[in-house]
C-alpha cells in the first residue's frame, strides 16, 4: 500500500513550507551577534542572552562588558562566554581574566584612524615591519585605491631599553616601512598622504594621552623640539624618495611562485650583484644569508662579493707564478717540485676542511652587545609597547597575570577574532 502511494504529492504549501525553513536556517547562520564578554563574532543561533539585572554579571560589569552586544536590556554572550557566567567561572577571553580589556566605546578618539607612520612614530618597539601596496583605481582620489597591507616579521634581537624619548630622532623609516606603488603614473605627494602622512597635532595628542593612561608610557618624555621642527602634516622623506614604483600588473603575484627563475631573476642579493662583478670565468655560488642587524654596513653583498672574488684571483694568480718559475728555471728540481706541490695540497686540503667544517654551522656576528633572543614570546611587552593602539592602556598583554591561562595559539586566534577588526 505504502509502495503505490510513494511518491506522495507534494503541495505548494508543503513546498514554500520547506523554502521559509530554509531560509530561516540560512539567516540564523549568516547572522552574527557581538559576545559582550570576549567581543568575538558568533552566529545568531550560537547566542545566549543575560539580562542586564543578572546578579551572575556583577562581576563582568565592573570589569567591563562590550556595549556592541547589548540590547534592549539584554547583554548577549558566546556559548562558552555563557556556560562559564552561569557556572561562576571567569570567562577565559573575558576582562576579568585580563584579555578583553578594551571595549569599543572606551576607545581613545586620539588613536583611532592613525596612518601606519603614524603609528610607527608613537610605538616603543618595532617588531614588525610594513609593507604597503598602493594601487590606484580609474580616478586618482584616495576612495578609489585599493590598499593591501601586509607585515615582515624581523630575526628578534635583544631591543635592549625601550625609547624613552618619542618621537625619536633615529627612528630609521626606511627599515620598517617599505611601499609600493602600482600603476602606470608617478605617485605625487596627494596619492600618498591619506596613508603615509604624519600629522603633527594627531601625534601629540596620541603621546600625551599615553602617557597619562598607558601604564608603559609613564616615564616616557615628549620630544617637543623635534615636533616644532615638523610641518604641521608631511610624509617622511625617508619614504618618499623609497617607494618601489611598479608600473606592470600585479595580478601574477595571487598564484604561482614568488618569482620565476628565469633571466634577470635571482636566487639571492649574493647572486644579483654577483651578475655586476664576476667574469665568465668565476662561477660563484652561495648558499648562506647575510643580514645586516644594525644597519651599519652598507652594501654588504658587493662587499663580500669584492673580497670574494679578490681572493679568488689571487690564487689563481699565485698558482700560475709558481707555474712560470718553475719552468723558467728547466732544471732536474724534482724533489723540490714534490715540495712544493705537496705543501699546496696540504694547504689547500686545510682551507677546504675547515670551510667544510665552518659550513655545518650558522654563524652571527653582533655589535653593541646584541644578541638574538632564545624566544622573543617570553618578552612580556612584546605586544604591548609594539601596538598601543591595540593596547592603549597597555594592559592585556599575552603574558599578563591571570587566573585562567591563555597560550599564545590561542591567545592569537582571539586577537585575530575580535570584531574591532584593531
Amino acid at each position: 500500500m505504502a509502495s503505490r502511494e510513494f511518491p506522495t504529492v507534494i503541495s505548494p504549501a508543503i513546498i514554500r513550507s520547506s523554502i521559509d525553513s530554509f531560509r530561516h536556517s540560512l539567516l540564523q547562520r549568516s547572522e552574527w551577534k557581538v559576545c559582550s564578554s570576549c567581543g568575538v563574532f558568533c552566529s545568531i543561533s550560537d547566542i545566549k542572552t543575560l539580562h542586564d539585572d543578572d546578579s551572575c554579571l556583577s562581576d563582568l560589569k565592573r570589569a567591563g562588558l562590550d556595549k556592541c552586544g547589548y540590547l534592549d536590556g539584554y547583554w548577549a554572550f558566546c556559548t562558552p562566554c555563557h556556560l562559564d557566567i552561569v557556572r561562576g567561572r571567569i570567562p577565559k577571553f573575558s576582562a576579568l581574566n585580563s584579555v578583553n580589556v578594551v571595549m569599543c566605546h572606551d576607545y581613545p578618539d586620539t588613536l583611532k584612524d592613525l596612518t601606519v607612520v603614524e603609528e610607527a612614530v608613537i610605538a616603543r618597539r618595532h617588531p614588525v615591519g610594513s609593507i604597503l601596496k598602493l594601487r590606484p583605481g580609474n580616478r586618482r582620489s584616495p576612495s578609489s585605491y585599493y590598499a593591501l597591507r601586509g607585515h615582515m616579521v624581523n630575526i628578534p634581537q635583544q631591543p635592549g631599553p625601550l625609547l624613552s624619548i618619542l618621537p625619536s630622532p633615529d627612528l630609521r623609516f626606511q627599515d620598517i616601512i617599505k611601499v609600493f606603488w602600482v600603476g602606470k603614473c608617478q605617485p605625487c605627494s596627494e596619492d600618498l598622504k591619506p596613508f603615509l602622512q604624519i600629522r603633527k597635532n594627531k601625534v601629540l595628542c596620541a603621546l600625551q594621552w599615553l602617557v597619562s593612561n598607558n601604564c608603559h608610557y609613564r616615564d616616557l618624555m615628549v620630544n617637543y623640539p623635534l615636533l616644532a621642527s615638523w610641518p604641521e602634516d608631511f610624509i617622511p622623506s625617508q619614504i618618499s624618495i623609497n617607494v618601489s614604483h611598479l608600473d606592470v600588473p600585479d595580478h601574477s603575484e595571487r598564484e604561482g611562485y614568488v618569482a620565476n627563475l628565469e633571466s634577470d631573476n635571482f636566487e639571492n642579493d649574493l647572486q644579483a650583484v654577483s651578475d655586476e662583478v664576476s667574469d665568465s670565468n668565476a662561477v660563484l655560488s652561495s648558499g648562506s644569508l647575510c643580514t645586516d642587524f644594525n644597519g651599519e654596513r652598507s652594501n654588504c653583498d658587493l662587499q663580500l662579493l669584492h673580497t670574494l672574488t679578490s681572493f679568488v684571483d689571487k690564487a689563481n694568480s699565485n698558482t700560475n707564478d709558481t707555474t712560470t718559475e718553475l719552468e723558467m728555471e728547466n732544471s732536474d728540481t724534482e724533489s723540490l717540485d714534490d715540495v712544493i706541490t705537496s705543501d699546496s695540497d696540504d694547504s689547500e686540503n686545510e682551507d677546504v676542511a675547515r670551510l667544510e667544517r665552518q659550513s655545518k654551522y650558522i654563524r652571527f656576528d653582533f655589535q653593541h652587545n646584541s644578541s638574538p633572543l632564545a624566544n622573543v614570546w617570553e618578552d612580556p611587552l612584546f605586544f604591548t609597547t609594539a601596538f598601543p593602539t591595540v593596547f592603549p592602556k597597555g594592559s592585556g598583554g599575552h603574558l599578563d597575570n591571570r587566573h585562567t591561562k591563555v597560550s599564545l595559539e590561542a591567545f592569537a586566534k582571539w586577537s585575530l577574532s575580535h570584531h574591532a577588526r584593531r
